[in-house]
């Protein structure tokens, strides 16, 4: 399942390229997008290494890495948080200068369908109850609340996170 290209009416979904590196590494060292996207402390030097990992993931065929693009630009990422036979978890971010805007829905449902397209009978995606537009990204995509929850230590402390998938 090398990444595909997916386009929107607005957005294009792609494997990363070395070139997205300044805005994808602003995403990844931002304050507001680090409460709820699990991601380490991110000096300069770490995330030019966690976004080189990006494009390796990108382009390998066993993971779904994307590139989230507005007129080539990229404004987030959509990645596979855990594969397991015809199942997989979606993780997602977007830069905060674009939030509510619909950009996360248009990005999760276009990988959806995609990922069902390739074979994944069951997509999923959780978020921790403190992040109700993400909670909401995941309704307006179409998917519906699983019987599944989980409490998550992250940045000190617990979050209960809820659970979402959409099956075909």
């Amino acid at each position: 399942m090398l990444t595909p290209i997916i386009t929107t009416p607005r957005l294009t979904l792609r494997p990363f390229r070395k070139g997205d590196e300044a805005d994808t590494t602003v995403i990844m060292r931002s304050d507001r997008v680090n409460p709820t996207y699990m991601l380490p402390d991110l000096d300069e030097a770490g995330a030019k290494k966690l976004f080189a990992r990006f494009v390796e993931m990108s382009a390998r065929e066993d993971r779904f890495v994307a590139a989230v693009c507005l007129e080539d630009r990229v404004i987030g990422w959509l990645n596979d948080t855990e594969i397991c036979g015809d199942s997989m978890e979606l993780g997602w971010v977007i830069h905060p200068d674009y939030w509510g805007k619909g950009y996360a829905t248009e990005a999760v449902r276009a990988a959806v369908k995609a990922l069902h397209g390739e074979g994944f009978r069951c997509v999923y995606a959780g978020a921790f109850t403190e992040n109700p537009a993400s909670l909401r990204v995941m309704q307006k995509a179409g998917m519906t609340l699983m019987d599944k929850t989980e409490d998550l230590e992250y940045r000190g402390k617990t979050h209960h996170c809820i659970f979402y998938a959409s099956e075909r």
